[in-house]
């Protein structure tokens, strides 16, 4: 017989210090306090089975080349990082717009490096216990 265990609450754990922490730009970003919730939201789907699981996972960060999470917010980083797509940076000096373009370059390149997402896949595989 195994002993049932309560999971643990979200806000005892690391990823709830980190939204309770993000929840304090809600009011200046509304779209923060979306992504908050949303993240509150698939972080407490108690409907969720392995297979869900390991899928939302690859959706989240993914090394096979499709479409995911992680991808779009290194692009977002260079969105907002980019003067071509974002009016404020556009209106700062050539030199500063140059670092920000870089900077948010450099963030892609690291953050869509599939070495990035092979710990996801690693753990995809754990739980749908396939190798």
């Amino acid at each position: 017989m195994t002993a049932t265990v309560a999971p643990v609450a979200l806000e005892d754990t690391e990823l709830g210090g980190v939204l309770t922490d993000l929840e304090s730009l809600r009011g200046q970003f509304p779209a923060i306090g979306a992504l908050c919730d949303a993240i509150r939201a698939i972080a407490t789907d108690d409907t969720l089975n392995a297979d869900a699981t390991a899928t939302l996972l690859t959706v989240i960060a993914s090394n096979s080349g499709q479409p995911d999470v992680l991808s779009a917010f290194a692009h977002l980083i260079g969105h907002l990082s980019n003067a071509d797509t974002n009016p404020a940076v556009r209106a700062l000096p050539a030199h500063q717009q140059k670092d920000a373009q870089h900077a948010g370059e450099t963030a892609i390149y690291h953050l869509s490096d599939p070495s990035a997402a092979d710990a996801v896949a690693e753990a995809c595989a754990a739980i749908t216990g396939c190798d």
